[in-house]
Formats: structure tokens, C-alpha cells, sequence
């Protein structure tokens, strides 16, 4: 397998997720970020797509109801963790981009990241044009957390676009293990990879 067709999905390695003081820290998920920070070494060297997705919130975002303030759009706690953040990726807003614009996307070579105000990564319309003109031959999903983002993520690219996925299983963390676990079973149905 040619090296520059695996792509890594990173979802949600943000502040407010990952960072004990983060808005919605979730316990446990510092821990993957020795893994996290590995995988992203590993492809900038080897030349591997780097995407995924982040939540991008406005301060009076209806999800609020629902959860706390998290991930507002400007604050400390929307940027992406440290260890992964790069000067150079590009962070693609939820208006659905022209073919041209999709075209230069495909052709940058730095980070791609996704925003996203709900669960699913699926509420990016930008997403689905970019993966057809990428064509990823595998895609190792990243992130957190595993019972809810990163599950909705692997239904819409593997379950949904059909796209042949992986889950660093060290690199995702979850918020109720029992769902996690009904979550996994489901993944290795739609013939999903655990590594």
C-alpha cells in the first residue's frame, strides 16, 4: 500500500475535551495523548493525509441545552491540544465550499480540520467532496470520544461513505465504557479495524 493514501481522522482533540480544566473535560482522555502525538509525528514524516473534525460552537449555540459551553469558536478551549496543533492547518467552516474551492482544499498539503456544531462530523457538507477527491485508501480514526463523536464520525466515513477504516484503539477515549463496548461490536460489523 503506497504510504501517501492513509489518511488520519482526528475527532475532537481539543482543549475543553482533553484538558483537565477544559469546559467538558472528559476523565481519561490525557492519556491517549502520548499515542495521539505519536500517530501525527508519524505521518508528517511519512507524508500521510492529516483531517478531522472539531467542534466550533457560537457563544449561544442551542447544543447548550444539552451540554455546557464547550468549544466556542475563539476561546482557549476550541483550539486543538498542543501536542497536535500545527500553524498550518486549515480549519473549514460548515458553508458548503464551491468545486474550486473544494479542489484547492484537496490540493494543501498541511492539516485539514472539519467544523462541526453537533455530534456528527456529517453536518460538514465540505467533508463527503473532499474524502472522494482525496481517495484515502484506509483512514486511522483518532480522538475522542468513543461513544459519542468518534462513533457518529466512523458510522457517517465508513458505515455511510464507505470508506475503509481503523481505530487506534489507544488514541480514543470514552465517556461510558458500556456504551464504548456496544459501540465496538457495532464498528467490527460494518467491518471496521481495531489496531
Amino acid at each position: 500500500m503506497r504510504d501517501e493514501r492513509i489518511m488520519l481522522w482526528g475527532t475532537e482533540i481539543q482543549v475543553d475535551f482533553i484538558d483537565k480544566r477544559g469546559k467538558l473535560y472528559a476523565p481519561g482522555s490525557e492519556l491517549i495523548l502520548p499515542c495521539t502525538e505519536n500517530l501525527h509525528e508519524k505521518a508528517k514524516k511519512k507524508g500521510y493525509m492529516i483531517a478531522g473534525s472539531v467542534d466550533a460552537h457560537a457563544p449561544d449555540d442551542p447544543e447548550f441545552k444539552l451540554y455546557p459551553e464547550h468549544c466556542v469558536k475563539g476561546t482557549p478551549g476550541y483550539l486543538q491540544m498542543p501536542e497536535i496543533r500545527r500553524a498550518d492547518t486549515i480549519y473549514v467552516p460548515m458553508d458548503a465550499l464551491n468545486k474550486k474551492q473544494i479542489d484547492e482544499l484537496a490540493n494543501y498539503h498541511g492539516p485539514v480540520y472539519f467544523e462541526k456544531n453537533a455530534l456528527s462530523c456529517k453536518v460538514n457538507p465540505n467533508i463527503k467532496p473532499y474524502l472522494e477527491i482525496m481517495q484515502p485508501e484506509r483512514i486511522v480514526e483518532h480522538g475522542v470520544l468513543t461513544d459519542l463523536c468518534v462513533d457518529q464520525a466512523i458510522l457517517y466515513i465508513a458505515g455511510e461513505l464507505g470508506y475503509k477504516m481503523d481505530v487506534k484503539m489507544d488514541a480514543i477515549n470514552a465517556l461510558d465504557k458500556n456504551n464504548a463496548e456496544k459501540c465496538i461490536e457495532n464498528w467490527k460489523s460494518i467491518g471496521v479495524g481495531l489496531i
